[in-house]
């Protein structure tokens, strides 16, 4: 299935234009084994010699007892684990010992050990993402300054935010300070989009309550159990509880997921309800569309056991994911409710399409069953948002005398290669050709002129 999906992924970027590739985490399954990564690299060289490629750090690349992921055991000083409060891990209530054992399986009482002990240390040496300077990896966090697994950057009409759901986002710390800034600083009038990327889930659509009250069980609040450690409900809860204002405040559009090993998205979501309220200027609708794209190449769930809508036992209980507790909002992965949730016979493996201009960014879920990929057989797993451009703020015009000093008669003949722009108040010697590249894109893509195709990966 591997071979499959990368050629789906080669075509795209080869010959259908798409330009950015990302991946959200779970990216080789190497379990420790270095020649994994070394088979893993060379599969997607054919689309990454053509297109960058971001990632970012899951659970099968960072968690491990100890190492200071905000899912394992932290018994280093008080100080060293701030924030931690997902350790012991979600569910245990019982006496936690300072040295938990992961088993050859990579499961364990109380921890998860999906990395196999690889810490997030080949992921570091292996890719280095937007924003980040030369590091130092790091295992455990009292050991020297760890690599940041958190980054922004602007690519034509968007502006991506990526974050580590293995690492600490609880106010305070460094995480969540460079989200709070960076969301705050966005300017919409070069990046009329916001998408946020992280590896597991926010709204999840999923059975496991571990560690919360289990609505098919009397409320019971779940036992962690070797085989469901993952405690889904659990961090999406903790992820709203920290960050949902954050995006609301900032209009985040698009937040999008791996984790879970199948497609479905909500409708736009605005602190748990489907969003009604566009805004006065852009018309853009105020919500989030929280997407979890995990079918690309490891084993699919299976949906009947794994969603709540699907499931027996947890059908009439929907809306429980919220809080923990039954509420009155509709279910937000219906699609009669704007959202979209796969069954068994729709559950397949593929990627996602995002392209977008300065008015419309249209999400297409791809089925790469067989080659070429062509879209969700479900013409609803797909979703455009609209809005309108937003006019950048011109300085008025000025209409001052010329400058105090003349400026020099040019003499000399102009510079064989033109180094623009001249950062000075008179007229450079020659004329430039247009700047190129990224740049360029942005400025033609806040006009309307500019489709900016890209190829979503998520496991």
């Amino acid at each position: 299935m591997l071979s499959v999906f990368n050629a789906g992924i080669q075509n795209e970027v080869q010959n259908n234009g798409y330009t950015l590739v990302l991946m959200n985490g779970d990216l080789a399954y190497a379990d420790g084994y270095l020649s994994y990564w070394d088979l893993f690299m060379n599969n997607i060289q054919p689309f990454t010699a053509y297109a960058p490629f971001q990632v970012i750090d899951g659970n099968h690349e960072r968690d491990w007892p100890q190492s200071g992921t905000y899912l394992s055991h932290c018994s280093a000083p008080a100080s060293s684990c701030a924030g931690d409060d997902f350790s012991p891990n979600p569910g245990n209530k019982g006496p936690q010992g300072p040295n938990p054992i992961c088993t050859a399986s990579g499961t364990g009482p109380f921890v998860t050990c999906d990395s196999k002990g690889e810490c997030g240390t080949i992921t570091a040496t292996r890719f280095t993402q937007p924003g980040i300077p030369n590091f130092t990896p790091s295992v455990a966090p009292t050991s020297g300054p760890s690599r940041q697994k958190w980054y922004s950057y602007n690519y034509g009409v968007i502006h991506f935010l990526s974050y580590s759901s293995e690492e600490s986002y609880a106010p305070g710390s460094p995480q969540y300070q460079f989200i709070a800034n960076d969301l705050a600083n966005v300017d919409r009038t070069l990046t009329p989009w916001v998408v946020v990327g992280a590896h597991r889930p926010m709204y999840a659509d999923s059975t496991d309550f571990t560690g919360l009250p289990d609505p098919s069980n009397k409320n019971i609040v779940a036992p962690l159990t070797a085989d469901e450690d993952d405690g889904d409900q659990y961090v999406a809860r903790k992820q709203r509880q920290y960050l949902e204002t954050l995006f609301a405040n900032a209009n985040v559009d698009v937040f999008y997921n791996g984790h879970k090993h199948i497609f479905y998205r909500t409708c736009p979501i605005r602190f748990g309800a489907c969003a009604t309220t566009r805004d006065t200027v852009t018309g853009a609708i105020k919500g989030t569309v929280y997407v979890t794209g995990g079918n690309a190449g490891r084993s699919l769930a299976n949906p009947a056991k794994q969603l709540l809508e699907l499931n027996p036992a947890y059908a009439p209980y929907a809306t429980a994911y919220y809080n923990g507790t039954l509420n009155a909002f509709p279910d937000p992965f219906e699609a009669v409710n704007g959202g979209y949730h796969v069954n068994v016979t729709t559950t397949v493996y593929g990627y996602q399409r995002l392209i977008a201009n300065a008015t419309t960014l249209t999400f297409q879920p791809m089925d790469v069953t067989t080659l070429p990929a062509k879209p969700f057989v479900d013409a609803a797993a797909a979703f455009t948002l609209t809005r309108l451009p937003v006019a950048a703020t011109t300085p008025p015009a000025t209409t001052s005398a010329p400058p105090a000093t003349p400026c020099p008669t040019v003499t000399a003949a102009p510079p064989a290669t033109c180094n623009c722009p001249v950062p000075e108040t008179c007229p450079p010697p020659t004329t430039c050709p247009p700047v190129q590249g990224i740049k360029g894109q942005i400025a033609s893509a806040v006009n309307g002129a500019l489709t900016n195709p890209l190829g979503l990966i998520g496991r």
